[in-house]
């Protein structure tokens, strides 16, 4: 078996770092022959960070030809991460020569996906025109889907009689347990939030954290905020904790490198994971694979989540997990913790059991070659 997982970005970004580069990782030691093709970080890797969304027609066609004649062997299974323009060449391949292609999906963007912008070229490629179209043929016509979340698998079932749900969990041999309890006799309690801040929706999540902190803080004085941001309004949410929050109670840490992660979780306390859709954005987070989340699991943090999207298929409520519905119940929640470290070690504990029994690449891995060797009948 031969598999190509092709990512529209690159390692930095965690749809592709989990759901390409590591997925292949986990398949080759099934004697899979797995690769990955990164668009921006094998084609185009003079395009950094979110550039690689808004760049032209032209730039598009050439990295998608260039896709193409490296993807020309008719043996090869192709694994499209989203579909995006970088969707296009491998689609092509697909209906010329009958390669068979796996749409695979972890977030819904399905409104707001790039694709060419000169509707002639979406038409040369994908026989469609609009994005919402494109996707839904893309899927319809693809060998197999798999989904990362229940939303997204019930979307693609309405196209596709083989979808399948692999979650996008998490390298728990990379994001161990930290030992917070013993931080050179340091009593505070962290708790912890990361994240790109592309826009008004993430901003508002942002305030909602530091909001909910700065009440909870009244009461658990100890409790401590560390912030890692990075995307569009980083400056605006930097700017916010510098003036209200000048006693140095909230941490904030730009960008790191991804692998960096469990080095800056190691000593926090509480991971949290708001959820606070407008109406646009609703469907999105509905939909995510939360892979903040699995990381928070694998490190043994207690956690206090929205009860809303796919955290909540994932959570048991007051075992490995607190689920709040509104910013009072999360706030009483954080106390709870924050003034609790049996509970939080308790909590913790089993958070880590089900990320290793439920959500480890290694589970999600057999899970995935379970589905192209048996479901599929690839060999």
């Amino acid at each position: 078996m031969k598999i190509v997982f092709i990512g529209f970005s690159d390692y930095s970004f965690p749809y592709t770092r989990v759901r390409c580069y590591n997925f292949a990782k986990e398949l080759k030691k099934y004697g899979v022959d797995a690769e990955v093709l990164s668009y921006q970080g094998d084609l185009a890797p003079q395009f950094k960070g979110s550039h690689m969304y808004s760049i032209g027609d032209r730039d598009k066609l050439k990295t998608n030809l260039r896709a193409m004649w490296r993807l020309r062997d008719k043996s090869t299974i192709l694994y499209v991460q989203k579909a995006y323009y970088h969707a296009a060449g491998p689609f092509l391949l697909s209906r010329m020569f009958g390669h068979k292609l796996i749409l695979d999906y972890d977030d819904w963007d399905i409104d707001r996906a790039p694709f060419f912008q000169r509707g002639a070229l979406n038409l040369l490629f994908f026989k469609k025109r609009y994005r919402v179209d494109i996707i839904e043929n893309v899927a319809s016509n693809a060998y197999a889907c798999v989904a990362a979340s229940k939303k997204l698998k019930d979307y693609l079932s309405r196209f596709n009689k083989r979808v399948f749900h692999v979650p996008t969990g998490v390298d728990v041999e990379k994001f161990l347990p930290g030992n917070s309890e013993k931080r050179d006799g340091e009593s505070n309690v962290i708790a912890f939030w990361s994240g790109d801040v592309w826009g008004d929706v993430m901003f508002d999540i942002v305030l909602f954290i530091l909001y909910s902190f700065s009440i909870a803080k009244r009461e658990v004085p100890s409790l401590r905020l560390r912030l890692v941001c990075f995307g569009n309004m980083m400056l605006r949410v930097k700017d916010v904790v510098n003036k209200l929050f000048s006693d140095g109670s909230v941490e904030f840490i730009e960008h790191i490198h991804p692998d960096k992660m469990p080095e800056v979780m190691m000593d926090v306390d509480i991971g949290l994971m708001p959820l606070i859709p407008d109406e646009l954005n609703r469907d999105w987070m509905e939909s995510k694979s939360p892979t903040k989340f699995f990381e928070y699991m694998a490190m043994g943090k207690a956690t206090v989540s929205s009860s809303f999207g796919e955290v909540k298929n994932i959570v048991e409520d007051g075992v490995d997990g607190f689920l709040a519905d509104d910013l009072d119940e999360f706030t009483k929640k954080l106390i709870i913790l924050a003034s609790n470290g049996e509970l939080r070690k308790k909590m913790g504990n089993n958070a880590r059991e089900k990320a290793v029994s439920k959500y480890s690449m290694e589970v999600l891995g057999k899970s995935l070659f379970s589905i192209l060797h048996e479901d599929l009948d690839f060999k």
